[in-house]
């Protein structure tokens, strides 16, 4: 240390002034800094307790508290992403309202013509998820498509790129999947609810 780092002025010259010390694991990183700071002040007659007396320079504390902040992003970016697919999820089930009130002369010529409730509900239901399946599907390409043309740019410092996630992706799918069905069961019920009757002169009187 002497040699190939020595203090500059107006520190004194050919003195040692820093300590690099590595616990043997994160569970003891604490007691290690104990005993350290003990050390330090028999050897330097000053109370242990004196934080200021000897500065230490953590970086476990300083990795949790980066991991508390990083763990708290993930928390609201995840929390933004649900409200988002939920919106959307609200959006998918008014068109579907929508298209189940202009269909509504085609509903009952299918149920007059023998169309049972049953395959009225899964029609609309299945065409509600695959609307929600084929968007949600295109939005996940893009989002992993992106972030891989921006992994193939230069990363600045410190920066290793917009890393990605199979769980966070199969969570993303599980939860399009969950918002698909929920999104589909009152318009597929809504269609399958038409009364043949009314629905011819729904159509007739417009």
């Amino acid at each position: 240390m002497r040699r190939d780092f020595p203090n500059k002025p107006p520190a004194v010259e050919h003195t040692v002034d820093r300590l690099l010390v590595a616990p043997w694991s994160v569970a003891t990183h604490k007691d290690c800094v104990r005993q350290l700071r003990r050390t330090l002040a028999r050897l330097h007659s000053f109370d242990p307790r004196d934080e200021e007396a000897a500065s230490i320079w953590d970086t476990v504390k300083n990795a949790e508290a980066n991991r508390m902040i990083i763990v708290g992003m993930e928390i609201f970016m995840g929390a933004v992403g649900i409200a988002t697919l939920f919106l959307g999820g609200l959006s998918v089930m008014n068109v579907m309202l929508v298209s189940v009130r202009e269909r509504t002369r085609e509903i009952g010529v299918r149920m007059a013509l023998g169309a049972t409730r049953k395959s009225i509900l899964r029609q609309f239901f299945m065409e509600t998820i695959f609307v929600v399946s084929l968007s949600g599907g295109v939005g996940l390409v893009l989002s992993y498509g992106f972030c891989a043309l921006v992994n193939l740019l230069p990363m600045p410092p410190f920066f290793t790129g917009m890393l990605t996630n199979w769980r966070i992706g199969a969570m993303s799918v599980f939860l399009l999947a969950l918002i698909a069905m929920l999104s589909a069961l009152y318009p597929a019920n809504r269609a399958a609810s038409v009364d043949p009757i009314e629905a011819l002169r729904f159509e007739a009187g417009g």
